[in-house]
């Protein structure tokens, strides 16, 4: 009697085993985002003197924590952004030449923030008892939902040839120094095109 032929997919199993056989590659585990306070070090790369210059985009998450100390510099240049989601502490000096802040989150300035010829849009809440310069070609917009508060001494200089807009559902609070929290100004000849509230609140 004729036996049957193995069909060619039988003899593939026979002489190959399972090494033909699909085996499903494992989804890696993806790495957990960082939560708390994070190191300057893991958004910029140092560049001498206490000076360290932002790695392209870079964004604080929700719940992360940057601090900025007392002599250290976080520089943002041109085509690069900062987004904070979370908290900024500086008490060191920011310089956004050319750059752009996006803050939807919490930044608390006891130093010094420079806006060269940058762009900071705030949404989120940003209190100033230190010094923001909001130097010649730099725009600082506070959109729908964003609170600056200026108090204790703090200071927010509007040069000639820079600009604040508060638009509508924004709000600046300048502390009368009636309260508590002390005396904030905001000052300087640059152009402030209001269409929110600017009122002498201190901070919550």
């Amino acid at each position: 009697m004729v036996g049957k032929k193995r069909s060619g997919l039988a003899n593939d199993r026979r002489a190959y085993g399972c090494g033909r056989c699909y085996t499903p590659t494992p989804t890696p585990t993806p790495t957990p985002t960082p939560c708390g306070v994070i190191n300057i070090a893991s958004i910029a790369t140092y560049d001498g003197e206490s000076t360290y210059i932002l790695n392209g985009n870079q964004t604080i998450t929700a719940c992360q924590i940057l601090n900025i100390p007392v002599g250290t510099i976080l520089g943002i240049i041109e085509g690069q952004t900062l987004t904070n989601s979370g908290t900024i502490n500086n008490s060191g000096s920011i310089y956004n030449n050319s750059g752009t802040i996006n803050n939807s989150g919490t930044t608390n300035n006891s130093g010094n923030l420079h806006n060269v010829g940058g762009t900071i849009n705030n949404s989120g809440t940003i209190k100033n008892n230190g010094n923001i310069f909001n130097n010649i070609g730099g725009i600082g917009n506070n959109n729908a939902g964003g609170f600056i508060y200026t108090y204790g001494g703090g200071n927010i200089f509007n040069d000639i040839g820079a600009t604040v807009n508060n638009n509508a559902g924004g709000t600046i609070s300048t502390a009368n120094g009636l309260s508590t929290c002390g005396t904030g100004t905001l000052s300087g000849s640059g152009t402030i095109n209001n269409s929110g509230s600017i009122n002498t609140n201190c901070p919550p």
